[in-house]
């Protein structure tokens, strides 16, 4: 798939975010809007790059500003638009497929501080992909994305994926659990069955420029903080490597023209 191919692919209304989750919603239920996406890549983005990358910063703010797409992971503008394609792209195959499937969150790799730019994003996916098939996960359509989150308490990057696995065998889940028990941290795998797809599959991919340091008790998450210059510079450094399509996560899925298709 090229760079720009997710462009060009029309979202049903049936599966566009924007409609089903309007701004007219709480916040916590809502799709971010466009001028959200703006504020926070105008205060939190710009002024970390500007120092170190001011070409990349000047073409961020001409995209936030004057509307010419920057296709670069750490814009907000872009994101949202990059979600809401994968969202409409997931929630089509999920119909389409039908059956049982489950979310989940499993742990990848622990970086220190300032080793972010060491990470080989590309082979961090494909270990996942053959963890995946040898837990028997290889029949099933599995979606996500993947993401790197500061962790402020050990000053580490943590890096996760966020994956929709549908028509998983019986087992393959607790397989993929008894493999990461070695692992080192704690709960490295997190998964639920999907029973509000609109929302859970939303929060597939995440773009994030901010961090929780604190603890969430219950359902209540830390509240979020924008990440620091020196974080926000890493990242970005990181992140502008690569294009948005390699932080999507596919296994019994190819994609053809932008479009997800079932292998």
């Amino acid at each position: 798939m090229s760079g720009v191919a997710w462009r060009r692919v029309a979202i049903s209304p049936e599966h566009d975010l924007e409609i089903l989750r309007p701004s007219s919603l709480p916040k916590k239920e809502r799709f971010e809007t466009v001028e959200a996406a703006r504020d926070v890549t105008s205060r939190c983005v710009i002024p970390a790059l500007e120092k170190f990358a001011p070409r990349v910063a000047e073409a961020v703010d001409d995209c936030i500003n004057a509307g010419e797409p920057c296709s670069l992971p750490f814009c907000g503008v872009c994101a949202r638009s990059y979600r809401r394609y994968v969202a409409g792209e997931t929630l089509r195959i999920f119909e389409e497929q039908g059956g049982v499937a489950e979310t989940a969150t499993v742990y990848l790799n622990s970086i220190a501080e300032d080793e972010l730019g060491k990470v080989d994003l590309i082979a961090e996916r494909e270990a996942l992909r053959k963890r995946l098939q040898r837990a028997g996960f290889e029949k099933c359509a599995i979606i996500g994305g993947v993401e790197a989150g500061f962790n402020a308490k050990d000053q580490t990057w943590i890096l996760h994926a966020h994956l929709v696995a549908i028509n998983a065998p019986v087992g393959a889940w607790a397989k993929l659990e008894g493999t990461m028990a070695g692992s080192g941290v704690h709960d490295p795998l997190r998964y639920a069955p999907v029973n509000d797809p609109v929302e859970q599959l939303s929060y597939l991919h995440k773009f994030h420029t901010y961090h929780r340091p604190g603890k969430s008790y219950g359902s209540k998450r830390a509240r979020a903080y924008p990440l620091k210059l020196a974080q926000m510079r890493e990242l970005a450094s990181w992140q502008m490597r690569y294009d948005f399509q390699d932080f999507t996560f596919c296994a019994g899925i190819r994609r053809r023209h932008g479009r997800f298709c079932r292998s």
